[in-house]
């Protein structure tokens, strides 16, 4: 099995879905809805302020076309 490097901090993850988002130009409100969230609970995971869920995460990576470990930044291929 091949070494993994460690998570990026939280911060670094909201930067990535942050991106991720600006590049489809999705509002952070369709992001939410397509998540079935409230719009504040994903600006503060783009703001580092709180972690998604097991369940979210994996959403948000699905919606992106994108790995969990390129989300959390163990991986820089998406």
């Amino acid at each position: 099995m091949k070494p993994t490097r460690p998570v990026e901090p939280i911060e670094a993850f909201g930067r990535r879905i942050r991106d991720l988002r600006r590049e489809r130009h999705l509002t952070q409100q369709a992001v939410a809805e397509r998540l079935q969230i409230h719009r504040t609970t994903y600006t503060k995971y783009e703001n580092g302020r709180v972690s998604p869920d097991h369940q979210a995460l994996v959403c948000i990576a699905e919606l992106h076309g994108v790995t969990v470990d390129f989300l959390l930044g163990r991986d820089d291929v998406p």
